[in-house]
C-alpha cells in the first residue's frame, strides 16, 4: 500500500503540468455550468458529469505510465472518450451508495443504523475500483462493461493488501467532504457568493488526481502488473 502511494506520487510529479491543466480545465469548466446556469442542482449535476471525466483521464493516463512499452497520447484519449459515460454512470452510483450511509437519519440515532452505514461504506470500498476497470480493461461488449467491471472491482478489493487501501481512500474522500462542509458554512458566514462552488469544486477536483492515481496503482496490483514511474 504505501508501494503504491509511492509510485502515485512519482507518477503525479512526472505528468504534472499535464494535471494542472486538466484541474483548471475541470474546475473552469463546473464553474462555469454553476455560474450560468444559476440553479439549485447545477453544482450536483456539473460534479457528477465533469469529475468523473477527469477522473478517466486520470485513469487512463496513470495505467499507460504503468506500461512497459509507450502508448500514444492519441490512443489515451480515444480510451477516455470510449468509457467516460461508465465512470459517470458508476460514480452516480457509488455516490448515490456514500450519501446513503452519511445521510440517513438512523445512521446516529441507533446501533442498528451506524452498522448499516458502516455496511454501507464497506460496499463502497468493494466498487472502488469498478470506474478504474470500466476505462482501463479491454475485451468487455458495452453492455457487459460495468458488470463485469464491478466483479473486477470486488476481486481487486479483496485482492490481499488492498482493502485496507481501498478504506482508506473512503475515509480521505469523506474527510474531504466533512471538510467542504466547513469551508461552505464559513464562505456563508462570511457572506461570500456561491460559497458551496468555492468550497466544494477546487478542493474536490485537485483531490482527484492523486486520488485517482493511487487508486488505479492499486487495482493493477490485482492484475498482477508491477506499476512502474517513469
Amino acid at each position: 500500500m504505501l508501494l503504491a502511494a509511492y509510485h502515485a506520487l512519482r507518477l503525479t510529479v512526472v505528468r504534472a503540468g499535464f494535471y494542472a491543466g486538466c484541474i483548471a480545465a475541470a474546475i473552469v469548466a463546473q464553474a462555469a455550468v454553476v455560474l450560468l446556469w444559476r440553479a439549485p442542482e447545477a453544482i450536483v449535476i456539473a460534479q457528477a458529469t465533469i469529475l468523473p471525466i477527469l477522473s478517466a483521464i486520470v485513469y487512463a493516463f496513470a495505467y499507460a505510465d504503468t506500461q512497459a512499452r509507450e502508448t500514444p497520447d492519441a490512443q489515451v484519449w480515444l480510451r477516455v472518450l470510449e468509457r467516460s459515460w461508465a465512470v459517470i454512470a458508476i460514480d452516480y452510483g457509488l455516490n448515490a451508495i456514500i450519501g446513503a450511509a452519511l445521510g440517513s437519519p438512523q445512521s446516529n440515532a441507533s446501533v442498528f443504523g451506524a452498522l448499516a452505514g458502516g455496511l454501507l461504506l464497506f460496499l463502497t470500498a468493494l466498487l472502488l475500483f469498478a470506474d478504474v476497470s470500466a476505462t482501463v480493461d479491454d475485451g468487455d461488449g458495452t453492455l457487459l462493461l460495468i458488470p463485469r467491471s464491478i466483479v473486477r472491482s470486488i476481486a481487486a478489493a479483496l485482492y490481499p493488501g488492498n482493502i485496507l487501501g481501498a478504506i482508506a481512500i473512503v475515509s480521505i474522500e469523506l474527510v474531504l467532504a466533512m471538510i467542504e462542509g466547513l469551508l461552505s458554512q464559513a464562505l456563508v458566514t462570511a457572506h461570500v457568493a456561491h460559497a458551496l462552488l468555492w468550497a466544494s469544486v477546487p478542493l474536490t477536483t485537485v483531490a482527484t488526481v492523486p486520488i485517482g492515481i493511487y487508486t488505479t496503482l492499486l487495482y493493477l496490483r490485482r492484475r498482477n502488473k508491477e506499476p512502474s514511474a517513469t
